[in-house]
């Protein structure tokens, strides 16, 4: 089983999930900072509410339903167009031009 797991209360735009996607590899995140901007709910992933007593069952039944795999094969191909090295330094130009125009 291959799934990344990060129940973090306080986190950024992880690389490790965009790694992962790479690899085809699902996450199971929880809905706080900027993870939930690029895991999707049954399609990258999990989003989990770490304040809900049936997070834990969320968990289980994603993985006993072998969801994660799908969402892994979705993750890579969403990866490869959203953010690959090429893709994210276009997007960050195209925001210093923006920037520099204002």
């Amino acid at each position: 089983m291959n799934i990344i797991l990060m129940p973090s209360l306080t986190e950024g735009l992880s690389l490790a999930i965009l790694e992962a996607f790479y690899f085809q590899i699902s996450a199971i995140v929880s809905n706080n900072g900027g993870m939930k901007e690029i895991v999707k709910n049954n399609e990258t992933g999990l989003i989990i509410d770490l304040n809900k007593s049936d997070c834990f069952k969320n968990i289980f039944e994603y993985c006993k339903n072998k969801r994660y795999i799908e969402d892994g094969k979705r993750a890579r191909k969403i990866a490869l167009k959203n953010f690959s090295a090429k893709r994210m330094s276009e997007k960050y130009f195209n925001q210093y031009k923006k920037l520099l125009l204002k």
